[in-house]
């Protein structure tokens, strides 16, 4: 005989004490349907604690809702682990972004703590738009891409292992990293997800018309240019670097310098090699707001520099050629007049004869000693490069150890600007530091 409806509901209020009540309070007066899941054995599980309580969902009585999302959750982990909002435990995200451009340089860093969404949702809603904001900000672009992804998860427990996974530009599978987070959540350990972006420089094509990789001085020139106008173009700046090089390339026929960029000295017309350093200082002054449309609109700061570049540039070649001059051939020439039977010796007469025409020896208002330090501070007061600084007192410390006296290397600048060259010092510095002493001479102690 088949249980009538009241016995029924008598089992179901010892079993499930609510459903007493929900059906006493309940007006309908049609027959009840209920679920064919409320006896499932599976659900009846008699532990001789207090059992869960049903609920009304929208499709209608759910008893025991959250015990059958939890056996599901057993049978199937991965399907409904990985798709939810949250996570039952927090690890700690520390990201840094990377420039590769022959060696490593790292430009910035952050740590996020106690995170407790799913990596993915994270690079989504947080993490992607960051990095975007600092590529946008510290990155110069075009000239730097994504080029890898290097992510490192890690756990506080010293016997696991970190677990480390590469990724192409920005293709990440955060499901793998959050599987690895899952399985580790369980060790009550602090776990940390580092993650390195690296951008990589872009090579730009700087082949030449007669398909040569170009490796010159002028090449560089170019391609540097070419990435300046490219980003320009990009920001919708006008390009001021394109105008500044249209104006000082040199077209003419008779100037060794045509096809690079020269300045004519509106004094004496002669032209003057301008190289890349000097190229980008007229840029800067062209971008600051200053008109520079012709030659004559040099401000006479970037003249200086013009003029001692050159002058560099002279000295150098005088020591490459004296390097490359074959050893100078004497002819004695003897009087056989002469009882004593003595020889003149041209090579010593000249030598005697630009001794006593020589220059003047120079005076210091100090000790000769202290003189090489006091000339240094002034050369460094001269510039603002650290580089420059240390190879002027590079120079000071050479010429004091080995007890070189400013007079002496003023009188044979050639050679002792060869000298310093070959112990390390650079070889513009080299050039200024033997022949600017008169120069600091006439500052301190004016006549």
């Amino acid at each position: 005989m088949a249980p009538s409806l009241l016995e029924i509901w008598l089992e179901g209020c010892i079993l499930y004490p609510s459903l007493g009540l929900i059906l006493m309070q309940s007006t309908d007066t049609e027959t009840h349907t209920l679920d064919p899941y409320f006896f499932d054995n599976t659900n009846c599980d008699h532990d001789y604690g207090t059992p869960h309580s049903g609920t009304f969902d929208s499709q209608g009585w759910n008893p025991g809702g959250q015990t059958r999302q939890a056996r599901a959750e057993e049978r199937n982990p991965e399907s409904s682990a990985l798709g939810s909002s949250s996570l039952p435990f927090s690890y700690t995200v520390v990201w840094k972004l990377q420039l590769r451009k022959g060696r490593m340089m790292t430009l910035t860093g952050d740590t996020v703590e106690d995170i407790d969404i799913p990596p993915v949702t994270f690079w989504d809603e947080t993490l992607k738009s960051q990095l975007i904001d600092v590529v946008n900000e510290k990155v110069p672009v075009p000239q730097y891409k994504p080029d890898e992804t290097k992510i490192t998860v890690c756990t506080s427990k010293r016997a696991q292992r970190p677990f480390q996974k590469r990724f192409g530009a920005l293709n990440i599978d955060w499901n793998v990293v959050e599987n690895k987070l899952r399985s580790w959540s369980n060790q009550g350990s602090n776990l940390t997800v580092e993650v390195w972006f690296v951008y990589q420089e872009i090579q730009l094509d700087t082949t030449n018309k007669v398909g040569k990789t170009g490796r010159g001085a002028t090449n560089r020139q170019l391609a540097s240019r070419d990435r300046l106008i490219t980003q320009q173009e990009a920001a919708g700046i006008r390009p001021v670097w394109k105008d500044v090089y249209a104006v000082f390339e040199c077209s003419s026929v008779v100037c060794p310098n045509r096809g690079f960029s020269c300045w004519r000295d509106p004094s004496n017309k002669k032209h003057y090699k301008l190289d890349s350093d000097i190229m980008e200082k007229f840029v800067d002054y062209a971008e600051e707001g200053n008109k520079l449309e012709k030659h004559d609109g040099v401000p006479e700061r970037l003249r200086e520099i013009i003029y001692k570049h050159d002058e560099e540039a002279t000295m150098r070649k005088q020591l490459k050629r004296k390097a490359s001059d074959p050893l100078p051939t004497t002819i004695r020439i003897c009087s056989h007049g002469l009882q004593d039977g003595t020889c003149t010796d041209p090579a010593v007469s000249s030598q005697r004869a630009i001794r006593s025409a020589g220059p003047a020896r120079l005076k210091f208002p100090m000790p000769i000693d202290e003189a090489p330090k006091s000339y240094c501070d002034w050369l460094c007061c001269q510039v603002t490069n650290e580089t420059w600084h240390a190879a002027y007192r590079l120079a000071c410390q050479i010429a004091i150890d080995y007890g070189y006296d400013l007079n002496q290397m003023y009188k044979d600048q050639v050679v002792e600007a060869e000298m310093l060259a070959t112990k390390g010092v650079l070889q513009g510095i080299a050039i200024q530091f033997v022949s600017r002493i008169k120069e600091w001479l006439d500052q301190i102690s004016p006549e």
